[in-house]
C-alpha cells in the first residue's frame, strides 16, 4: 500500500488548477516510484521517492520511503521514516504505530543475534594468548644469552669457548627480534580485543534504543 499524493501537490494561489515545477517534477517521480514499487522492484522506488521529497517534502513521501525501506529489511531507516510521517499525525497513525513496534521488536531481535554471535573477540583473545607465551619465551631466550655474552676483554662470564659464544651472540639476536615480534602482536592483539569490545558495546546500545517504546 502507498500512499497517493496528487491531493497534496496542488499549487495554491492565481495557478490553483496546474502544478508548479517542482510539483510537477515530484509527481513525476512519484509515478515512476510507484510503478517500481507495484513491480516489487524497492531499491529503484525507494530512489523515486527520495527524489520527489526532496522537490516537495510531503508526509506521503515518508510514509512510502518508510514502505519501501520496511520491504528492504533496512528497519533503523524504515523506523525514521515512519516517525516522520507520525509527526504529522496522520487518519492511520494506529496502523502505522503498530507496525513500528513490530520493526523495533525485530530491530532489537536481529541486533541481540548479533552481538551473540562469535566475531574477531575469540580469535583475538586466542592471539593473545599465543603472543603472550611467545612473549614470555622471547625473554626468556634473551636472558638466558644475555648471562653469556662476551665482555669488554673478549672473555665469557661462563665457563663456554669462543665459538660457542659466537653461536650464542647469533642466538641472542634472534632472540631479541623475536622478543619484539612477540610484543608487536601483543599490541596489536590487545587493540584488536578493544575495538570488539567497544563494537559490542554499541550493538548493545543498538539493541536498547530498537528495544525503547
Amino acid at each position: 500500500m502507498l500512499l497517493l499524493v496528487l491531493g497534496t501537490l496542488r499549487a495554491t494561489g492565481a495557478y490553483a488548477d496546474e502544478l508548479g515545477p517542482d510539483e510537477e517534477i515530484a509527481l513525476r517521480h512519484f509515478q515512476a516510484g510507484a510503478a517500481r514499487y507495484e513491480a516489487h522492484d524497492y531499491p529503484a522506488a525507494l530512489a523515486e521517492f527520495e527524489v520527489a521529497r526532496r522537490y516537495k517534502p510531503t508526509p506521503a513521501f515518508d510514509f512510502n520511503i518508510a514502505r519501501c525501506l520496511d520491504r528492504l529489511e533496512r528497519a533503523q531507516e524504515a523506523i525514521a521514516a515512519y516517525e516522520r510521517y507520525l509527526d504529522s499525525h496522520p487518519a492511520d497513525e494506529q496502523q502505522v504505530r503498530e507496525r513500528l513496534t513490530r520493526l523495533r521488536l525485530l530491530a532489537s531481535s536481529a541486533a541481540a543475534a548479533s552481538v551473540a554471535r562469535p566475531g574477531l573477540g575469540g580469535k583475538s583473545i586466542a592471539a593473545i594468548t599465543i603472543g603472550v607465551g611467545t612473549l614470555g619465551f622471547g625473554a626468556a631466550a634473551t636472558g638466558l644469552f644475555v648471562a653469556t655474552k662476551v665482555d669488554a676483554d673478549g672473555r665469557t662470564s661462563g665457563c663456554c669457548s669462543a665459538s660457542v659464544v659466537d653461536a650464542l651472540d647469533t642466538r641472542q639476536h634472534v632472540a631479541h627480534a623475536l622478543f619484539g615480534i612477540a610484543a608487536a602482536g601483543v599490541l596489536v592483539d590487545v587493540v584488536l580485543v578493544a575495538l570488539v569490545a567497544r563494537e559490542r558495546g554499541l550493538r548493545t546500545r543498538v539493541a536498547r534504543a530498537a528495544g525503547a517504546p
